[in-house]
C-alpha cells in the first residue's frame, strides 16, 4: 500500500445541517468517539494522489451520480435497483453527507486531477467505532475501468483509514461472481474470509463474499 505520508490531504468543514462545505487547506482535526479510540475526522478529508483527488460529493455532482447508478454495467452486481430520476442521486448525496456528519461513514468522490472530472465514488459505508472496523464500497465510470484507478483510490482510502482514523480492519462485501472487483481487492491486499449463501434478496437470492484486510 502507498505510504500515507506521501498523500497530500486537506479538510472540508461540513455544518450540521449537511448543507455547506468549506475548504480548510492542510488542517486535520481528529475526533474520538469512544470505544477503542477510533479517530474520526470532524472535517471532511480531501486526499490527493498522483492522478486523483478524493473529495466530498456535492449537489453539483448529481448528474454524474445519477449516470453511474443508472448504468446497468455499474449496477450489475450490486443487488439494488438502478436510479430512474436525478432526484434519487440528490437523496444519495444527502445520505452521504448525513453519514459523515453523524460519524458513521465517509464517501469520497473520485476526481481526475488533470481534468477535475468526477468519475466515481469510494468510501466507508459504515464504521464500527467499538471494533475499529469499516465497510468499504465503490463504483467507477466504465470508461475508466482497467486503468488502475480504483486500485489507486482503494489504497489511498485504506492508508487514511489505518493511519489517520486508526482502523484495525476494513471489509468489503461483494457478489462472488464480480471478478473485476475481486481482483481489485486482491491487488489491494484483501483476502476472502467468508462466503454467505443466499443471504440477500433482491429479485431473487444473492450470495455475498466477505473480503477483509487488517492493518
Amino acid at each position: 500500500m502507498t505510504d500515507v505520508t506521501g498523500i497530500w490531504f486537506s479538510y472540508w468543514r461540513i455544518d450540521r445541517n449537511y448543507a455547506d462545505f468549506t475548504l480548510i487547506e492542510g488542517s486535520k482535526i481528529p475526533a474520538t468517539f469512544g470505544g477503542m479510540n477510533l479517530s474520526f475526522p470532524l472535517q471532511f478529508p480531501v486526499l490527493k494522489t498522483k492522478r486523483l483527488v478524493l473529495r466530498a460529493v456535492n449537489d453539483h455532482d448529481a448528474a454524474v451520480i445519477f449516470r453511474l447508478h443508472h448504468d446497468e454495467r455499474v449496477q450489475e452486481f450490486r443487488g439494488e435497483p438502478v436510479f430512474e430520476k436525478e432526484e434519487e442521486a440528490m437523496k444519495r448525496i444527502f445520505y452521504w453527507r448525513k453519514l459523515f456528519a453523524n460519524g458513521n461513514g465517509i464517501r469520497w468522490g473520485i476526481e481526475m486531477k488533470a481534468t477535475n472530472k468526477l468519475i466515481g465514488t469510494i468510501g466507508f459505508k459504515s464504521i464500527s467505532h467499538q471494533h475499529l472496523r469499516a465497510d468499504i464500497g465503490y463504483e467507477l465510470d466504465p470508461d475508466w475501468w482497467n486503468r488502475g484507478i480504483m486500485t489507486e483510490a482503494i489504497e489511498t482510502v485504506l492508508n487514511f483509514g489505518f493511519e489517520e482514523m486508526k482502523l484495525h480492519s476494513v471489509e468489503a462485501n461483494i457478489t462472488p461472481g464480480h471478478i473485476a472487483s475481486q481482483r481489485v481487492l486482491e491487488k489491494s491486499g484483501f483476502r476472502n474470509e467468508a462466503h454467505y449463501h443466499e443471504n440477500y434478496f433482491y429479485k431473487g437470492w444473492w450470495d455475498s463474499g466477505i473480503w477483509s484486510i487488517r492493518k
